[in-house]
Order: C-alpha cells, then sequence, then structure tokens
C-alpha cells in the first residue's frame, strides 16, 4: 500500500513538472498585461504589472487594488490595499488570495484561488494585451 501510495505520489510530481517545464514560457507571459475574466464578471478589465493588480469595473468607475507577489511561476498572492467606488464585499484591507494557476497557454490560463475571508473559487483569464 505504501509503495502504490509512493509511485503515485511521484507520477502526480513528475506529470505537474513536465507541464511546468513545457508552459514556463506562457506562465512567464501571464505574470504583467491586461486580462479579463472569461466566465464572469462581465466588463471587469484586470491590468497585472510586476507588483501591483488594478480591476476596473463599471466602466472604469469603479476598480480593486491588489499587490501581487509571486511565489513561484504559477502561484501568486493577491493582497486588497483598496476599493474604489465598489463594494469590496469579503474583502477587506489586508486579505490574501492565494492563486494556482493549473493550466495556462499563451492566450489565456485557468486559476483556482483561496482565501481564508473570501472561500474557495476557480476563473478562467483571457489576455488581452
Amino acid at each position: 500500500m505504501v509503495v502504490l501510495r509512493l509511485v503515485v505520489l511521484w507520477l502526480l510530481i513528475f506529470q505537474t513538472k513536465s507541464f511546468c517545464a513545457q508552459s514556463t514560457d506562457n506562465f512567464l507571459k501571464m505574470r504583467t498585461g491586461r486580462f479579463k475574466y472569461a466566465n464572469k464578471l462581465e466588463g471587469t478589465t484586470i491590468v497585472r504589472t510586476k507588483k501591483k493588480q488594478v480591476e476596473y469595473s463599471n466602466n472604469g468607475n469603479s476598480k480593486l487594488i491588489l499587490r501581487v507577489k509571486w511565489l513561484n511561476d504559477s502561484t501568486y498572492t493577491l493582497t486588497h490595499k483598496k476599493s474604489v467606488n465598489k463594494d469590496p464585499g469579503c474583502l477587506v484591507k489586508g486579505v490574501e488570495i492565494l492563486v494556482q494557476i493549473k493550466e495556462c497557454d499563451s492566450l489565456a490560463y485557468f486559476a483556482t484561488y483561496s482565501s481564508t475571508k473570501c472561500g474557495k473559487g476557480e476563473s478562467y483569464f483571457i489576455k488581452i494585451e
């Protein structure tokens, strides 16, 4: 039983490393740029720089400002800094969201996210610039 678990664990690690190794350039392309949500929040545009992410909605009248910290090629944290003309919902200053990119190509990525204050979810993001 222990041997079977070790084999399964090894296969999972190997598959993950193979996927990441093949897509490293794609992951790096997703660190900065302009994005939109593909599966929700119609009309929201995300602008991400090396250290900051701003989500614009309501024709640019509302924005959510977050700090970005990359932990590795496919994982980053977002820390809520400020909301402008937007109901922040569960986000209050300092709330951290862990984002893990699960699939990635040169045009889009699928990610899961989790936060102790806001729960868990998933989103598909399309790079627009």
